[in-house]
């Protein structure tokens, strides 16, 4: 690659890697349905709660527009002319890391994405130096590090698998780029931050450090922020591996709500094939991202004549992360008629809400879903 040329990085790069030694096939519409790119943004606000971002190495700027979907104005930069050209959001721009076209601290964060150790031999120190120019508070980066899993294997061979692409120049080690920016006087921060929509094996919740410009920047916040969320993804994750909870054996449900709207799934049984629910434990797995939702399981009978004639509700408010909920009929509020709950023929579970993603599991206490 020649110094300084970036045509590398064309269309063929992103849409039809296996050509360049990548693993991008159709990057501009997978990076647009990102499930990770949208959990990083929320992470982002919630750890850090920046009023402005830059993302150094956006490609199309995924992560930009996610941001600024959820209220913090994100910028993004990039060296491709295709990816900007493709990008998602308008304040995604054609710029290199050692010329970044902003003034001095005009971001109180600066994250990127496996983009540094794309930066060339000669604009390596000039680039970093830029990075943390126009960064006044914090910084996030995420890349393959040798010796980091999942690049812990014996760096030769490491380091020939990633060279694959040839634009990989910066293949080093964490203590590595920790020092490099502690030249600079920044200090890294020692927390890190947990993905629930990460790679197989794990690679961007291990491969990245959090880095403060000075010493005299209060982390206390980011700490704690970090720890909080790093716990609700922990239980997650555990949650949803952990077979004593029988809903987890079950397909999960989905709700995904973007404007306010109200968003059901309903199973219709008829007259001749009705549930009973007298007795039971019922058992509710409700993993969150973004803000909290405000749901209710609905249960009752159907008669010709109305959806609906008698029915209870059962109502919760999921905060972000994992909840679990139990409950049995008795703790469910008429809403109209007089529920038979040991004839069940229309079961629901839904509610309206506004940027949040809901996964759900439902369960009698013999694990069998109730609305699959």
């Amino acid at each position: 690659m020649i110094a300084n040329d970036y045509s590398y990085f064309d269309e063929i790069y992103f849409q039809d890697g296996k050509q360049r030694g990548t693993d991008y096939s159709d990057y501009k519409n997978g990076a647009r349905d990102s499930k990770t790119f949208r959990e990083l943004a929320y992470a982002i606000r919630d750890v850090f709660k920046p009023r402005r971002v830059l993302d150094v190495g956006c490609a199309t700027g995924g992560i930009v527009r996610w941001l600024n979907e959820i209220g913090c104005e994100a910028h993004g930069v990039d060296v491709s002319e295709w990816a900007v050209k493709n990008a998602q959001h308008p304040n995604v721009r054609l710029s290199s890391a050692d010329n970044l076209p902003f003034d001095n601290d005009f971001f109180d964060l600066v994250i990127s994405c496996h983009s540094l150790e794309h930066l060339q031999d000669q604009l390596f120190d000039q680039s970093l130096r830029e990075i943390n120019r126009v960064a006044s508070a914090f910084q996030f980066h995420m890349l393959p590090m040798i010796g980091t899993p999942p690049y812990d294997g014996d760096p030769c061979e490491v380091r020939l698998q990633l060279q694959k692409d040839p634009t990989h120049h910066q293949l080093h080690s964490k203590d590595f780029w920790i020092q490099r920016f502690r030249s600079l006087g920044c200090v890294p921060i020692d927390t890190c931050i947990l993905l629930k929509n990460d790679n197989t094996p794990p690679e961007l919740s291990v491969g990245q450090f959090l880095l403060k410009k000075s010493p005299l920047i209060d982390e206390s916040k980011v700490l704690g922020s970090s720890f909080s969320r790093n716990q609700r993804v922990f239980h997650q994750v555990q949650l949803i591996a952990n077979a004593q909870y029988a809903a987890v054996s079950e397909a999960p449900r989905r709700l995904a709500f973007r404007e306010r709207a109200w968003k059901d799934i309903e199973k219709f049984l008829g007259s001749s094939d009705t549930l009973n629910l007298q007795g039971k434990r019922l058992q509710l797995v409700v993993i969150v991202t973004g803000n909290p939702g405000t749901l209710r399981f609905a249960a009752g009978q159907d008669t010709p004549a109305q959806e609906y004639a008698s029915v209870g509700e059962f109502f919760v408010t999921a905060q972000p992360g994992c909840n679990v909920y139990t409950f049995s009929v008795d703790q469910m509020r008429t809403l109209r008629g007089a529920p038979n709950y040991g004839e069940i023929n229309h079961l629901g579970f839904g509610g309206e809400n506004e940027n949040c993603e809901i996964v759900f599991y439902l369960a009698d206490n013999f694990g069998k879903s109730l609305l699959a």
